[in-house]
């Protein structure tokens, strides 16, 4: 990908770019079906923080050894390492508390509909947005 020369012609970026959208896409939407088969698979029934739980803990895992890797960078090339909180102020607590609580509609939507009614209410909320924000 990084190949590509700089007298390549726009077409062949233009492409290039399609690709990966597609790519994306389908990543997305795999990932969208996949986790509400998680959700509503089991054989006992169990509360929807709990697969919640089980779903995003190794996005945590994950989020957690990225911090801990640049952490050391930093350190090992003398960059000032500041506290895990600097610099959220309300503004900031107030994205992840949202972020937290569409999680969780996003979860209940799984586990009661499909991901097709997602799909349709995300949509609606790109239509919806530039009129309730004008």
């Amino acid at each position: 990908i990084n190949n590509i020369s700089d007298d390549s012609t726009g077409g062949e970026k233009i492409f290039l770019g399609f690709l990966w959208m597609c790519a994306l896409s389908s990543c997305s939407a795999f990932a969208g079906v996949y986790n509400e088969f998680l959700l509503k698979s089991g054989t006992a029934p169990s509360s929807l923080m709990w697969k919640n739980m089980q779903l995003y803990f190794f996005g945590t895992v994950a989020c957690f050894v990225s911090f801990v890797y640049s952490r050391l960078e930093a350190r090992a090339n003398g960059v000032e390492t500041l506290g895990l909180l600097h610099g959220f102020g309300p503004m900031a607590w107030g994205v992840v508390l949202l972020n937290g609580l569409l999680g969780q509609i996003i979860s209940a939507i799984f586990m009661y509909a499909d991901n097709i009614v997602k799909v349709y209410a995300a949509s609606g909320a790109i239509l919806l947005t530039p009129f309730i924000s004008a």
